[in-house]
């Protein structure tokens, strides 16, 4: 149960700045005593909210301070669909960057003006905010977290912000050589429990987490009955419980979240890794699997770790430190969090002594097994235990006990039973768990080295060869990208397919949505509920998703669980049950989502774009259908569309990462080969010449209003593609572009702004957006029009025309960088005829890019005869 000594870093809290859990919470876990406890241990008090949220005040009347500690029930192993991006620790900085009330900063700095400091941490299984200051200013710093708590912004900027401030502490700890060494432990000794990954996350996956994610993961998690808060301090009891009720108030309860963790299996043999690292000096760590922070062996499993290796006077450090001069350093801890967790001997040495230092290390623990312990040892243990209990009691921090053992023991008061339990220990309970646990099955052992110097510098440079995509195509016709990539534990597929608004029309508009929808979210063998336990036991995402040209499914998974992931893959595709209940809350929810469009002035004018652009090529319907064309889709469509379009020559299915290739191969061909080939006829919709620009006002009850300005643009497979991406990085890049630099600076004339290129199959669109008042309209059409005449009429200026080349190539690099978002682009390349190595000629083609083709592209795509202009104005009032 030791936090104290907790694999030194990963099981440790990440902490945010430079906050150190006091002694008042780490110590006293590991220890005993045969003494009657202090008269202060019982003086916290427990309330639970109407709204769920737990209360424990702990009166101090000595206390000069106050300290507020908020324990979140969450952490990393509870991150579900987003397990191994970090997302909780994420959050956790992003509390701290502004407020509904509060600017970004301001938190800091009014804790601070206060005399106060505050710090936060996340865990596996949790995340804490804290202040402690002086006592007279407890309700404002009461005001500040459940400020945080329940009105955080999670501002986008602030989240990029934020991203870049997190890359810069992973690449920290990746110089850290113990946290090196712990995170290989836990990936080592834990297979299936998310206790094996990182609490910060994994750089693939972190790279993945957006805005949306992160606000879904606080208004999921936290919710006043996932909440304990927990305060200490010179306080009366009853004004402070009023205080808080007060505060929280309109904090509203949520549905619970579940906390579904995949179980560790037993161990069977023993395991063992060794890497090097560098360092000056040889890391090993010796661990056993034990157990959690409830189980009867916890007392004396913590008792037999600081008798091996808790001091100068424990055996480890005695045997191997002070006699055989083996190590430099070594100690003993039991890692106990909610879950079963680690023995663990730790030690730092000189290569040479590590194999003698190990197998020094197991002839104490078979001493230990067969001789047991000497009555003596357990006395001091018990001594020591009531001296740290005591001094834990004596600070304000005690509240962070109250709060850790509510959560996790369901009892702030588990310290006394902890005592107890230590208490009633005899030496054969120590040498009885010593031979449960500590055996060579049950060991895992991971061994860092430094990094061998021995080879010239010139040897040790290669050059990194970037993964290759190997294109299989069964006899079926199913097109499989595979890219081995054993960077990062995780594996990116998306199941890619012809079909999307370009097979619609306007009476079943909306169908691909609905279809792909319905497609994952259940299986003829598993329920709705069933199929979403399965992914989260795995800590696996599904996503479906329906476009302009194509529909499919998306699927992350952590590549240890990649072979189970493939199996509901392959159930998913053979077996959707499209169930008529499913179907129907489908179509509400989609028609809930088409008014709720309705009330967006971007969607309005965007739409009335495209039905003016474009007069039959599907590319003027959205993608979720309207209210008419969802209410007419009956059930069996639905279920002819998918028999018509999921075909496997109609398929690219990419599997990018961490895998054997010949292996997955194999599987893929055992469970998709049988997929029988059909027959698809594919719609090849055209457009007619637009006969003269369109100008439409639409009305909305709005108070702003916005100038939208469309074109036709190039498809896909048009050269000129790569000139219209320049040109719209030229015309609307944010806060670089020039309609940024005339519209917004210069005329301080919109709130927002930008533009896009969307290429098609058939056909393409460009766009440029601005939200305005409405008497600036006209002025807004004025300047922008300007803008779209001046690049045909100059030449760009050598300077800008790079500047914007560079950011069209760097946007794309960013965009393509990872397993993530390279398996999205390769298999929509591929299935739309572009070859799945497109993105790597991308910058090339950029290159080539002049002065003279910007023009030429503004000249052909940017005719005002040819142009739509979308005026969304506020309606009159009456």
């Amino acid at each position: 149960m030791t936090i104290k000594n907790v694999f030194r870093i990963d099981p440790r809290p990440l902490v945010c700045g430079a906050l150190v859990l006091l002694a008042a919470a780490v110590s006293f876990v590991n220890s005993s005593q045969a003494d009657p406890l202090p008269s202060s241990a019982g003086s916290a008090r427990k309330y639970v909210l109407d709204n769920g949220l737990t209360v424990l005040i702990d009166p101090i009347p000595t206390a000069k301070s106050s300290a507020l500690y908020v324990f979140v029930k969450t952490g990393s192993v509870t991150e579900g669909e987003f397990l191994g991006t970090g997302i909780s620790h994420f959050l956790e900085h992003m509390l701290f960057k502004g407020t509904v009330r509060r600017g970004v900063g301001q938190v800091a700095q009014e804790v601070k003006s206060l005399g106060g400091m505050i710090n936060a941490s996340t865990s596996f299984d949790y995340t804490m905010y804290y202040i402690e200051l002086p006592k007279e200013h407890f309700a404002k710093a009461l005001d500040i977290l459940a400020d945080m708590l329940m009105n955080s912004q999670i501002d986008p900027q602030e989240v990029e912000r934020e991203r870049e401030v997190i890359f810069g502490e992973i690449r920290k700890y990746r110089d850290s050589p113990d946290r090196k060494l712990s995170e290989t432990v836990l990936n080592t000794a834990y297979v299936k429990h998310p206790y094996r990954h990182p609490i910060i996350g994994y750089d693939e996956l972190f790279k993945t987490i957006t805005r949306e994610d992160i606000w879904k993961y606080y208004k999921k998690y936290y919710i006043p009955n996932n909440v304990i808060f927990s305060v200490g301090g010179d306080l009366e009891v009853d004004e402070t419980l009023q205080q808080i009720k007060d505060t929280f108030k309109d904090f509203a309860p949520q549905p619970y979240p579940l906390r579904t963790i995949p179980a560790e299996p037993d161990q069977l043999g023993v395991r063992a890794r060794q890497e090097q690292y560098a360092t000056e000096v040889s890391r090993v760590s010796m661990s056993y699997h034990t157990v959690g922070l409830l189980d009867e062996d916890l007392f004396a499993l913590d008792v037999l770790a600081m008798i091996l290796g808790e001091g100068a006077n424990s055996r480890l450090y005695k045997e191997l430190y002070e006699k055989e001069r083996l190590v430099y350093s070594i100690g003993a801890s039991n890692f106990t969090p909610m879950d079963p967790g680690l023995l663990e001997v730790e030690m730092k040495l000189t290569e040479a002594n590590v194999e003698k230092a190990i197998a020094a290390v197991k002839k104490q623990i078979q001493l230990l097994v067969e001789k047991g312990i000497l009555p003596k040892e357990l006395e001091i243990i018990k001594k020591r235990a009531l001296r740290e209990y005591v001094f834990s009691r004596e600070g304000v921090s005690r509240a962070y006990n109250n709060a850790y053992y509510e959560a996790f023991a369901g009892d702030y008061q588990f310290s006394k039973a902890y005592l107890e339990g230590i208490r009633r220990l005899k030496a054969e309970d120590i040498q009885r768990v010593a031979k449960k646990y500590l055996t060579e099955h049950n060991l895992t052992t991971v061994i860092l080295n430094p990094l061998k110097t021995d080879v010239p510098a010139a040897a040790q440079v290669t050059e990194k060869k970037e993964p290759e995509i190997q294109k299989v195509v069964l006899d079926n016709g199913l097109t499989i990208l595979l890219r081995e990539d054993h960077s990062f534990p995780t594996v990116f597929m998306n199941l890619a397919l012809q079909g999307g608004t370009r097979q619609e029309t306007s009476q079943n508009n909306g169908m691909f949505m609905l279809m792909s929808g319905l497609w994952a979210v259940e299986t003829k063998s598993r329920s709705n509920f069933k199929l979403e336990e399965d992914l989260q036991l795995l800590g696996a995402s599904l996503t479906r998703f329906s476009g302009r040209n194509s529909f499919g499914i998306t699927f992350n998974i952590l590549a240890a669980d990649l072979k189970p992931g493939l199996d509901i893959l392959e159930d998913v595709v053979k077996n959707p049950a499209f169930s008529p209940d499913q179907f129907k809350k489908a179509k509400e929810s989609m028609k809930s989502g088409i008014l709720q469009k309705s009330d967006s002035i971007f969607d309005v004018a965007f739409q009335a774009l495209r039905e003016n652009l474009f007069l039959t090529h599907p590319f003027r319907l959205d993608e979720i259908g309207t209210l008419e064309s969802i209410d007419a889709i009956q059930h069996k469509e639905v279920q002819d569309f998918y028999k018509k379009f999921v075909l496997p020559n109609n398929m690219v299915l990419s599997i990018f990462g961490d895998f054997d290739s010949a292996a997955i191969l194999n599987i893929l061909k055992e469970k998709f080969a049988e997929l029988a080939r059909g027959e698809l006829s594919l719609a090849q919709p055209q457009e007619t010449a637009l006969a003269q620009p369109v100008e439409k006002t639409v009305l909305l009850k709005k108070e702003q209003a916005a100038v939208m300005i469309g074109f036709r643009a190039p498809t896909i497979y048009d050269t000129d593609r790569y000139g219209m991406d320049v040109a719209n990085a030229i015309l609307g890049a944010p806060l670089s572009g020039r309609m940024f630099d005339k519209i917004r600076d210069e005329l301080g004339k919109a709130y927002t702004l930008g533009s896009q290129y969307i290429p098609g199959l058939d056909t393409g669109l460009m766009y440029f957006y601005v939200n305005t008042t409405d008497e600036n309209t006209e002025k807004v059409k004025e300047v922008l029009m300007g803008q779209i005449q001046q690049l045909q009429a100059q030449d760009v200026p050598e300077t800008e025309l790079a500047n914007a080349k560079a950011y069209v190539k760097g946007l794309y690099d960013r965009g393509h960088e990872n397993n993530y978002a390279l398996s999205s682009a390769c298999v929509l390349d591929e299935l739309y005829g572009l070859g799945f190595n497109a993105y790597k000629s991308y910058g090339e083609e950029i290159d080539k890019v002049t002065a003279a083709d910007i023009q030429r592209i503004a000249r052909g795509f940017f005719d005002p005869a040819k142009a739509v202009v979308i005026l969304a104005r506020p309606q009159p009032q009456p």
